[in-house]
């Protein structure tokens, strides 16, 4: 390698005429190879050069692909987030104007309709197991348990009425 030429051995100088770059040789005789560089280079390491120039291209692609597959997600989720709060605005007030409603239409029929029910069970001691069933379910709208009648000298409550025995479905009712 030439150390004066900024082109190196590969490249002919720049201020050169090409006659005097060509080698004197006839024609169809090939030029005079250095000793120390070998006349052909083994296939077998030119098919692994190719197959490695090929990976780099697959591998740059792949990246691309990937930087291009993440941004249309980035993008997706954007658009879905800006939907989202636009319709949660809109869901939000719904649901605050059907919670509204239910407190001022709905819940009063149904406190008047489970104190029917608890009027019913107290006159009708066969219901009462029935309605309890479904206290835990219906607590907000039961009455609220009264007070025990205050007793002079002391500080118990009443004891609850015994339940009366549920029959089992297996057996028949004897009337």
């Amino acid at each position: 390698m030439d150390s004066q030429d900024p082109q190196g051995d590969l490249l002919p100088p720049a201020n050169s005429t090409p006659s005097e770059t060509t080698p004197e040789t006839a024609p169809g005789t090939a030029p005079d190879v250095p000793a120390d560089t070998p006349s052909e280079v083994d296939p077998e390491v030119e098919a692994l050069w190719a197959h490695v120039y090929r990976l780099q291209t697959v591998m740059a692609a792949a990246l691309v692909a990937l930087v291009f597959l993440s941004l249309g997600i980035i993008l997706f989720m954007g658009k879905q987030m800006t939907t989202l709060r636009a319709r949660l605005a809109v869901d939000r007030q719904t649901a605050q104007r059907m919670y509204t409603d239910f407190q001022s239409n709905f819940a009063p029929k149904v406190r008047g309709f489970v104190r029917s029910l608890e009027t019913f069970a107290a006159t009708n001691q066969n219901f009462t197991p029935i309605l309890e069933k479904y206290r835990s379910v219906l607590s907000p709208y039961f009455a609220p348990a009264q007070a025990a009648p205050a007793q002079t000298g002391s500080t118990q409550a009443a004891p609850a009425p015994p339940k009366t025995p549920t029959p089992s479905p297996a057996a028949p009712a004897r009337q």
